[in-house]
């Protein structure tokens, strides 16, 4: 048993991002809570977290190019949106996230 708390979270967090990008990379669905932890990054951004937040973005852009959907989070439509293709996924990041310096 690990008895050191920080190597303890380090690996709780670990475990979360594997689970968290196998989802996106099965479903490519960001709603409304994944949304919600995006704009957290874009509200208090720093190198961590805006580098996790930017994985996510190429995870998503990745399902994209196997020739998959998402379906994302539509803040003025308060519903998901299905994308297919990479420019939208750039608008709606772009737009969203700006802090983010992605491409697809």
């Amino acid at each position: 048993m690990n008895h050191d708390p920080i190597q303890a979270v380090v690996a709780k967090a670990s475990d979360y991002n594997l689970r968290l990008d196998a989802s996106l990379r099965e479903t490519g669905i960001v709603d409304i809570g994944l949304f919600t932890d995006f704009v957290s990054v874009q509200a208090d951004p720093n190198a961590s977290s805006v580098g996790w937040l930017e994985a996510k973005l190429h995870v998503l852009s990745e399902r994209l190019s196997s020739g998959a959907s998402l379906s994302l989070y539509d803040p003025p439509e308060r519903a998901l949106k299905i994308v297919s293709g990479q420019a939208d996924l750039t608008d709606w990041a772009h737009r969203n996230f700006p802090v983010a310096k992605w491409r697809s």
